[in-house]
């Protein structure tokens, strides 16, 4: 039975593949899911975080940081993060992409990448720091962003 077991768990963890989680610190009042949180949580798929005026926040993740500034609207999605209001800061080695309205933005590899994606009224800005971007929209057309010749992308 134990040889059984031996066998057929490890394989049942590779089937099940990794769960989507992170570490939220905060930064003043911020929300998880409506409920406020005090310093810090644990996030998960789904999860949407709030953050009011004056409070910022970072979620932490293997190998990613994304930076939540003020009066923003943020939903964790694992492999990306969808930026309903607001703006965020992701530093990723992961490829972890940001997604605002119909505006996909990911690290065109796995290498250390750091982009700013703003999205106030409906105005998406992509401002690619460190590393190469590639910028999608809802019609599926791609967008090559460097940090060295084209640094800022209104859509």
């Amino acid at each position: 039975m134990c040889c059984l077991l031996a066998i057929l768990f490890p394989a049942q963890v590779m089937l099940a593949g990794e769960t989507a989680t992170a570490m939220l610190y905060t930064n003043g009042a911020t929300w998880l899911n409506g409920s406020e949180v005090p310093k810090s949580a644990a996030v998960f798929s789904g999860d949407l975080l709030q953050t009011r005026p004056d409070s910022t926040a970072s979620i932490q993740a293997n190998g990613s940081n994304v930076m939540v500034s003020a009066d923003s609207l943020v939903k964790f999605e694992g492999p990306a993060v969808e930026l309903e209001h607001g703006s965020v800061r992701v530093t990723t080695s992961r490829g972890l992409a940001a997604r605002a309205g119909e505006v996909t933005v990911k690290p065109t590899a796995n290498t250390w990448t750091e982009f700013q994606v703003t999205d106030v009224d409906g105005r998406v800005q992509i401002a690619a720091n460190k590393g190469d971007v590639t910028v999608q929209d809802d019609k599926g057309t791609d967008r090559k962003s460097t940090r060295l010749n084209s640094s800022h992308l209104g859509i």
